[in-house]
């Protein structure tokens, strides 16, 4: 016989309750309150996301454990304020499943009036009325499902008490969160704890049966033995040969509107219908639960970790109909905590009534489903934005289901998604440089408009390392040098050497060596008009200091290929014979045959040998900036980095970026960028042999909590990395832009 405690009087308070508490924090608002500084620092800006150090965290008192979600605070339409202050879950963590499920791209985002729309529509649209099909197809005793697995194991299949107008709950173990997947039974209940300890966990569900609907089908009453049965309860119906497991809705089924006419009851398809009357059957549901969780499932509430939740404010068309979830033992995904879950909780015994919109000033989910009801009458905390919005996984998991039934909505990037980027204390040597201004005020540096939509792209990728290992060995395959690089030295009427030619006072050059040498020159993609050289040079500083500065770059140029050159000569101010190179353009694995040399790439293949080289490049630079752009380093940013750990194939070649005044965007300047100080520490180091300094230069970066090297390049140029087990997702440095759907 299955176990039906509808008599749950006995049960005391303190047994019913969970005790396990998972977020102790103190909760923002108040800590923000005693120190403005906490509530700076701990939704700071995109563009400082990924820049905090460990030493600012022990000041601010922040928690040790990186918050995993990115927020995008400076967005006016997409603030994130108001979610809960998250902690590293304590015991379980969530399922691979439940990580799986949340990395959806997007989130929408409801306006209030297409949330009361929505909620209408669980009312009134066809189809969507009455209990989801599965449970439907048990209640009418249909083959399969919950039909054979209450036949097989009915003490696994439990009720409250049936109210005739409020209804009543069944609850049953979960499909999905039972080491029997797709079962809606398991095989030992009694060894389920100690089964899935430690790994999953497990899961029950618990839905709810609306009063006169199914009080004279056979199933019910085995369910709830002891319900009168209303003279409006429709009839028994026997249905002929059906297929088993029935999932789908049955579309001739009333409206949830017809029902209220008919029964003059609410369906309660979703948490929002709930209302203060319904208190007594979420707490003994509470209760119900615990008690199951001990006589079926010898599982004590008190020592395990019990969630009793629902989703809020809304469910999947499927799904919908309101249901709870009970899960022990299992964490939860930073997208369910703070978008999805709404725990039931026990009543209060001294309410304190809310104002209806007062819930936007306190984190959501503060008060349990009881206590809004017991406060307002009605659930009135949603996952709102600052301006309102409310931030819908089940709307974005369902885009195009959602506009086929005249859903509006916005979409946002979803600042939960992987990867959560995990910094070490060595990638934080980057501080922010006096003159900028996070909060890009006019008369502060900017970003520059280029920068800034460059690494504004959808996606990035994540390179593995074994990966990574397979695109650096590819490189053999690229020809010298980029074309432009080349151009300028074997082509007379290239537009660089011509400009050379016109003002080489902007084309200093270092000493040329057995290593090579290197120039600077005009950065062509940041000189107005795009052209290969500064009309005015003396001017420019005073021009862009307040919107987006300028740049030049410096490039690397091999011995043996280019002596000789006209170009060649007078920009390192030699008298080289002609280099004993072949006439047309080789490949790097080629010219290292030739030369008996290694071509430098990227700055992973410098060596110290090449210490020399770099130092005099950075004098030089600094002196060049001095006398041609009248640029003083002590008062002006001078940023002079490369990029790290590879570059695309045109760029190919090692060279190193001057920039001036210029702030840049957050892709770039925590995972794209290699300070050349930094470099040049990791070259100057006693300990680090030249046979280490590829890996030393490699893990200096970001990376993911699996160890994956974010790149832009890959993003940018995705053939480069085909078989290389790249993975994208979405660029978790983007500034989320609100797309009206349509």
């Amino acid at each position: 016989m299955p176990v039906i405690p509808n008599n749950i009087s006995s049960l005391s308070p303190a047994s019913a309750k969970n005790t396990y508490i998972e977020h102790d924090s103190l909760s923002l608002p108040s800590a923000a309150d005693k120190n403005p500084a906490i509530k700076s620092q701990t939704f700071r800006s995109w563009e400082t996301e990924h820049t905090i150090t460990h030493d600012e965290k022990d000041r601010l008192h922040m928690p040790e454990a990186k918050d995993p979600r990115n927020y995008p605070k400076t967005h006016d339409k997409y603030d994130l304020a108001y979610l809960r202050n998250w902690n590293k879950p304590k015991g379980p963590v969530c399922t691979e499943k439940a990580a799986k499920k949340c990395n959806i791209n997007q989130l929408a985002l409801l306006t209030p009036p297409n949330t009361q729309a929505l909620f209408k529509l669980y009312d009134n649209k066809e189809g969507w009325g009455g209990v989801p099909g599965f449970i439907d197809a048990f209640l009418r005793g249909e083959p399969g499902g919950r039909t054979e697995g209450f036949g097989a194991r009915p003490e696994q299949f439990s009720t409250t008490s049936f109210d005739p107008q409020l209804g009543g709950f069944l609850i049953s173990p979960n499909p999905s969160n039972i080491p029997e997947r797709g079962k809606t039974y398991t095989d030992d209940a009694t060894a389920l704890l100690e089964k899935t300890r430690g790994k999953n966990g497990f899961g029950l569900v618990c839905y709810w049966i609306p009063p006169g609907t199914y009080e004279r089908y056979p199933t019910f009453q085995k369910l709830f033995p002891h319900v009168k049965i209303p003279e409006s309860s429709p009839a028994f119906e026997e249905r002929g040969h059906l297929p088993p497991n029935r999932q789908d809705r049955d579309f001739n089924t009333e409206s949830n509107q017809q029902y209220l006419q008919r029964t003059g009851n609410r369906f309660l398809s979703v948490p929002v219908n709930l209302e203060r009357k319904h208190i007594p059957l979420l707490e003994e549901l509470t209760s119900t639960v615990n008690k199951v969780l001990k006589d079926v499932y010898q599982t004590d509430p008190e020592k395990e970790k019990v969630e009793i939740f629902t989703h809020s404010p809304v469910y999947d068309m499927d799904s919908c109909g309101l249901h709870v979830h009970v899960r022990i033992n299992q964490g939860r995904h930073p997208l369910e905590e703070d978008l999805r879950n709404l725990p039931i909780g026990q009543s209060n015994p001294n309410p304190t009534v809310i104002a209806p919109d007062s819930h936007l000033n306190h984190f959501p989910h503060n008060r349990t489903l009881i206590e809004q009801l017991e406060s307002n009458g009605r659930l009135t905390d949603f996952p709102q934005t600052k301006n309102k919005h409310f931030i819908s996984y089940n709307i974005a998991a369902k885009m195009e289901r959602a506009r086929d039934n005249g859903i509006e909505f916005l979409t946002v990037p979803n600042v939960f998604k992987n990867p959560a980027l995990a910094v070490s204390k060595q990638s934080l040597t980057l501080s922010p440089h006096p003159l900028i201004n996070r909060e890009n005020d006019p008369n502060s540096i900017q970003i520059s408009k280029k920068s800034a939509a460059k690494y504004n792209c959808p996606e990035i990728g994540l390179v593995p390392p074994e990966g990574m290992q397979e695109r650096i060995s590819r490189y053999a395959n690229n020809e010298i040098l980029p074309t432009f690089i080349y151009n300028f030295f074997t082509k007379e009427d290239d537009p660089k050497a011509k400009a050379f030619q016109q003002h080489p006072e902007q084309f200093p050059a270092t000493h040329f060596s057995t290593e090579g040498g290197m120039f600077l020159m005009p950065n062509t993609k940041y000189v107005p008009g795009k052209s290969e050289s500064f009309e005015r040079p003396e001017d420019i500083l005073a021009s862009t200091r307040n919107t987006g500065g300028f740049a030049l770059v410096g490039y690397w140029v091999p011995p043996g290929v280019f002596e000789g050159k006209e170009p060649f000569n007078k920009l390192f101010g030699v008298n080289t014979q002609r280099a004993e190179g072949p006439e047309s353009r080789e490949t790097i694995a080629a010219y290292n045959k030739r030369t008996d040399s290694s071509f430098i790439v990227n700055p992973i293949d410098l060596q110290k040998k090449h210490i020399p080289m770099l130092n005099e490049f950075k004098e030089m630079s600094l002196k060049h900036l001095q006398d041609v752009y009248g640029v003083q380093p002590d008062k002006e940013k001078v940023d002079i980095y490369l990029h790290s750990p590879i570059y695309g194939n045109r760029t190919a070649g090692l060279h190193i970026h001057v920039r001036i005044n210029q702030n840049l965007p957050a892709g770039e300047i925590d995972s794209n960028r290699l300070g050349f100080d930094k470099l040049m520490s990791i070259l100057n180091d006693e300990k680090i042999s030249d046979s280490h300094i590829r890996e030393h230069i490699l893990n200096s970066g970001l990376k993911t909590n699996s160890g994956s090297f974010l790149s832009f390049s890959s993003a940018w140029g995705r053939q480069q990395f085909e078989g290389t087990a790249t993975t994208y997702v979405p660029n978790p440095f983007r500034r989320p832009d609100l797309m009206t759907s349509t």
